[in-house]
């Protein structure tokens, strides 16, 4: 893993940890902690990682994410005649 230095030797954070495992795998070990519907998945970017947890266990992923919010648009300007 490519993990700047100054993140390797940061004070440590009882929240934030670098794990070696791919973040979908991450996201999933926080869902199986968590109470049904109890997650809000926030979305900036691409749905790789919903994907992909979605892939690697349906079941987990249908029952503790609540709601999903996607930060994102697509704008088309047509001119009007």
């Amino acid at each position: 893993m490519n993990v700047p230095e100054n993140i390797l030797h940061a004070p440590e954070h009882h929240k934030l940890q670098p794990v070696s495992k791919p973040g979908y795998e991450a996201a999933l070990d926080v869902l199986r902690s968590r109470a049904p519907r109890e997650v809000t998945y926030i979305v900036l970017g691409p749905m790789t990682n919903l994907a992909l947890m979605t892939r690697a266990d349906p079941a987990c992923v249908r029952e503790r994410i609540g709601r999903v919010v996607v930060m994102g648009v697509r704008l088309e300007l047509h001119e009007i005649s």
